[in-house]
């Protein structure tokens, strides 16, 4: 068997295997062998929004116009600034087979789940960590408690696209990005390859992904561009995070132009108007990082939680648990600010990263200032949760690459296999 076919086969065995131990774990968590998929598995809060963009595009082709509704105009989404088109691309795919709004809708969350799956593996793969080690990092990110909790809020779950987008931030990060500097010379220059298309792509793809997900990656690509030219005295890392906003941004724009246009010929409407205080409010809580979730299956952790969210400004923040396991990797970057080594650049970069989502997320934070002297649209920095998440595990992917080679190195392959099994079970 040639080399390549050999490899080819390897690595789809790899993503195969993934997707279907995420398959397995997904089966037993939500007990689908007991699911009438007919039924929405939530239909509160914004799930009912969701359902009725849905059923629009079943019956109408698309969701920003429904006839059906708010006679006798109709009901214009451009009223409100949702525009979370991605995602819809994928939901009309799956609607053309079964033309149920519910069924459609069960079928496109329980899609988020393989595709966080294959993406998140595809990045740690990417880092250079070993697939046993990658595979616990993919199976603990693709089955945080935000994706359970949020299943509500469709948009939010669909948090797939974050680790591709994490990648393209550390590349900036790296100086391995669009921009790089010449040999000779002075000025950078436009640099095409594999990952400039990688980047381009997948800003476009973000770009039309709602409001928060584009916010965040602009916020923290801007990050790794201020801080790599810093580092580097040179300013391709900031030319290469400049360019892709620009395209996140007009990604954006695109996908906002049904609103621009409605709102030009009836102005804004009421229900879309946000304040400086709900920065404040619906900001991220570091104790609601790191405890227990909450209802957690032991009694104990339970009420250990409930204890807390008995205070003040607890809302949709409550979802952004790390678990105990990416609670240990949050804490380690913490430590890493204060112990930084050569030798170790990712977990560096990390760490920073890290650290300024969470001065940006929680309450009191930058978003507040952010929102008060630029916009409060973006009204719920706790959103920002699931970049956190994906920073820690990338630190416990680490520690658990680390302590596989070190087993191995050791000719203590069971002794490996059955620690890797352990971490792998308690996703569930």
């Amino acid at each position: 068997m040639r080399p390549i076919l050999r490899s080819t086969l390897k690595i789809g065995g790899e993503y195969a295997l993934a997707v279907l131990l995420c398959l397995l774990i997904l089966t037993w968590v939500m007990q689908l062998w007991d699911c009438d998929l007919r039924v929405p598995f939530t239909y509160f809060g914004d799930a009912v929004w969701t359902g009725l963009a849905i059923k629009g595009t079943i019956d109408h082709g698309w969701w920003w116009f429904n006839p059906s509704l708010g006679a006798p105009a109709g009901l214009n989404f451009g009223a409100f600034p949702a525009m979370d088109n991605t995602q819809f691309l994928i939901i009309k795919a799956i609607s053309l087979t079964t033309g149920n709004y519910a069924l459609t809708l069960n079928l496109f969350y329980l899609l988020t789940f393989p595709l966080t799956t294959i993406t998140s593996l595809y990045v740690f793969r990417k880092l250079n960590f070993s697939y046993a080690a990658a595979l616990v990092g993919t199976l603990l990110y693709t089955f945080l408690p935000y994706h359970f909790f949020r299943s509500y809020q469709l948009h939010m779950a669909s948090y797939y696209l974050v680790p591709l987008m994490i990648l393209v931030v550390l590349w900036v990060l790296a100086g391995d990005s669009i921009v790089r500097p010449r040999l000779t010379g002075r000025w950078p220059t436009l640099h095409f390859d594999f990952k400039t298309i990688f980047a381009l792509v997948v800003s476009i793809l973000v770009g039309g992904c709602g409001i928060y997900y584009p916010f965040f990656s602009c916020f923290f690509l801007l990050l790794a561009g201020v801080i790599g030219s810093l580092q580097s005295r040179r300013i391709h890392h900031l030319l290469s995070a400049l360019v892709l906003v620009a395209v996140i941004s007009g990604a954006v724009l695109i996908s906002m132009t049904p609103l621009l246009i409605y709102q030009r010929s009836h102005g804004k409407a009421s229900i879309g108007a946000r304040t400086v205080a709900d920065a404040e409010v619906m900001g991220l809580k570091v104790g609601q990082l790191l405890l227990p979730i909450g209802g957690h299956r032991i009694p104990r952790l339970a009420a250990l939680r409930a204890r807390y969210n008995v205070g003040p400004l607890t809302n949709e923040n409550d979802t952004s648990s790390l678990g105990f396991i990416g609670a240990i990797g949050f804490l380690w970057l913490l430590v890493r600010l204060f112990y930084q080594q050569p030798a170790s650049d990712l977990l560096d970069r990390v760490s920073w990263l890290n650290i300024f989502g969470l001065l940006y997320g929680t309450i009191g934070g930058f978003a507040a200032l952010f929102s008060l002297l630029i916009s409060p649209q973006i009204r719920a920095p706790n959103r920002i949760s699931p970049f956190i998440a994906f920073f820690s595990l990338v630190a416990v992917t680490f520690l658990v690459d680390r302590g596989y080679k070190w087993l191995e190195r050791h000719k203590k392959h069971l002794l490996g296999a059955v620690f890797v099994s352990v971490l792998m079970v308690s996703t569930s």
